[in-house]
């Protein structure tokens, strides 16, 4: 550099500047908004404000509180990452440790899954979890390390019930899921022609062909035999024609033979009106001995 108009270029020369490790490391617990359904997981994480280096070590304890009992309705899991371990996640001793590797830093982000357990008890209050950061320990910072804890306290709920598939008598039809056949017995796809038209409401040849599926489940011999076909398939004669098994006897003859329907009328004349059904002949026994 030259003189110029003026100034003038003075002798060479340096300086030295210190810069001191006085910045506490940040260290933040958040997690996934929101409450924890019985079943489900809930991430958990703890950041640091930057990755530590060889020499630098940072104990993070965990404190567990609310109604929810650790490890019974819940655990927690970690997933690792350089220079992050943990140690008794289940247990009132949990902390995550960072510790600054020989080249490079660690991971900034420890990440945690909690998981939720499935039990069979209906709580009426849902139960609650509130995890926070305990005093945190250190070595090789020179600027300390300081802690925000941004994870609310959070509840455990019951998971929702599932839908009754039977809840209405015209719910799609599902295979292998039978609802009781009472729940269609009233149903007719022709109230004005049912023979006890008093207890009849109008249904749908749907209707009548699934009291024909759930009642053979409730009371045919052979009903894990049937093949299961949708309702909405076919007439309910044909329907009825297709609620019986298709297996055979060791000798190749149907295993039901036996399969058969007649109205209401004429069964009610046949038992109630003394009117019998027969082959058109009679047979007397003469003698009960061989002549």
């Amino acid at each position: 550099m030259n003189n110029g108009s003026g100034y003038t270029v003075g002798s060479a020369g340096s300086h030295s500047v210190t810069v001191n490790d006085n910045d506490a490391t940040t260290v933040r617990l958040a997690g996934a908004a929101g409450n924890v359904t019985e079943g489900s997981t809930k991430a958990i994480t703890i950041t640091l404000g930057r990755g530590l280096e060889r020499g630098e070590t940072l104990t993070v304890p965990l404190t567990f509180a609310g109604t929810a009992t650790q490890k019974t309705d819940y655990t927690l899991a970690g997933t690792y990452a350089t220079g992050i371990t943990y140690a008794n996640l289940n247990s009132s001793s949990a902390r995550v440790v960072f510790t600054g590797p020989n080249s490079g830093t660690t991971a900034t982000v420890a990440a945690m899954t909690l998981t939720a357990s499935t039990d069979s008890i209906a709580e009426s209050t849902p139960e609650t979890v509130n995890i926070g950061l305990g005093t945190l320990v250190y070595s090789g910072l020179g600027g300390g390390a300081g802690k925000t804890d941004s994870l609310a306290e959070f509840s455990i709920e019951d998971p929702l019930p599932k839908p009754d598939p039977c809840a209405t008598i015209d719910a799609p039809w599902k295979e292998d899921v039978f609802c009781p056949s009472e729940n269609f017995r009233h149903s007719c796809a022709n109230p004005a022609g049912a023979y006890n038209k008093g207890a009849t409401v109008q249904g749908t040849r749907t209707d009548e062909n699934n009291w024909l599926r759930s009642w053979s489940h409730e009371i045919y011999l052979w009903y894990d035999e049937i093949e299961d076909r949708n309702p909405a398939c076919c007439t309910t004669p044909a329907y009825f024609e297709l609620m019986k098994t298709k297996q055979t006897t060791s000798s190749g003859n149907p295993k039901d033979r036996f399969h058969f329907s007649q109205s209401t009328a004429e069964y009610n004349r046949l038992t109630q009106q003394g009117i019998q059904a027969g082959y058109g002949a009679v047979f007397k026994i003469l003698s009960s001995s061989p002549p």
